[in-house]
């Protein structure tokens, strides 16, 4: 209806600002783009939720330790990194 369609927000929330990062920060690992708070993003995500993503990845085991600002992946990081899912 009118009303309904009056109700919504003009424009969408960036998807980066409304998922979970880890795919993402798996992604730009693989491709050595450093860190994600250093690459230029039109929206930038809030460092919570790109906490979130690298302790998720912690959990898995895909980063190496001590490489949190620019992730560096383990071998099961690469394997993880070759399939288009999300990481969980």
């Amino acid at each position: 209806s009118q009303t309904s369609f009056e109700s919504r927000p003009e424009f969408t929330e960036p998807e980066i600002l409304r998922t979970n990062l880890a795919a993402v920060i798996l992604q730009m690992a693989q491709a050595r783009l450093g860190a994600i708070t250093d690459f230029p993003l039109v929206e930038a995500p809030d460092r919570s939720r790109i906490n979130d993503g690298i302790r998720l990845l912690d959990e898995l085991g895909a980063l190496k330790p001590g490489h949190r600002d620019a992730p560096r992946l383990t071998k099961i990081g690469h394997q993880l990194a070759r399939v288009p899912l999300d990481p969980r």
